[in-house]
């Protein structure tokens, strides 16, 4: 079986492929991972175009008050919808090894984008996977954001109060195109806004269920 676990950043994503891992003792991926692995194999010429978001952190050197002073947060969630095109071709064929090789992996990250995912189901089959869109809304987006103790959080690098907001609407912007994508799909979503704790515990039931 394999699980994908998609959303926009700090939704929860990486908390549930971990406490999922430890449940059902079968490994995680972070689809991160993968992308670090195919983002060399990309022309340096065509970086600009089809890794946007990886472009920009790099000409920001990763700072969040200058990526978001020179783009807007919906041109950023853009960025990240296009770099999951572009690294689609990659994560898809190691899931498809995994799954000819009969192994149990859950793969986890922003670059899983509910009409790619579709698709791989229904290539591969639906009753091989088991997929979970996760998503935030709310204005305690912000302080969730600034209470972070996970070390070297991107939200909090080099990061003022007035950036706070901007990152927070990216969120949300992100999560409710993927609600809609997921709704387009017939994929389920959660939003992980309230009550933290609680709703990983749900999201791990509907996993194994």
């Amino acid at each position: 079986m394999i699980y994908l676990i998609g959303g926009p950043p700090r939704c929860g994503k990486t908390t549930l492929a971990r406490e999922l891992s430890r449940r059902l003792a079968i490994p995680y991926v972070p689809a991160d991972y993968l992308m670090s692995v195919i983002t060399p194999y990309i022309p340096r010429e065509d970086m600009k175009e089809r890794l946007p978001h990886w472009y920009a952190r790099v000409k920001t050197e990763k700072s969040n008050d200058r990526l978001y002073a020179e783009y807007t947060p919906q041109e950023i969630v853009d960025g990240y919808l296009v770099e999951a095109e572009s690294y689609w071709p990659g994560i898809k064929n190691f899931i498809v090894y995994a799954l000819h090789d009969e192994q149990d992996f859950i793969i986890e990250g922003a670059q899983l984008r509910p009409d790619l995912v579709r698709a791989l189901l229904a290539a591969e089959g639906e009753e091989r996977f088991k997929a979970l869109f996760l998503c935030k809304s709310g204005e305690d987006i912000v302080s969730g954001l600034k209470a972070s103790q996970v070390p070297g959080d991107w939200a909090q690098r080099d990061t003022s109060d007035e950036t706070y907001p901007k990152i927070a609407q990216m969120i949300e912007t992100y999560s409710a195109m993927i609600r809609e994508g997921c709704l387009r799909c017939g994929l389920p979503t959660l939003d992980t806004s309230d009550d933290f704790p609680r709703l990983i515990e749900e999201a791990v039931a509907v996993l194994v269920s």
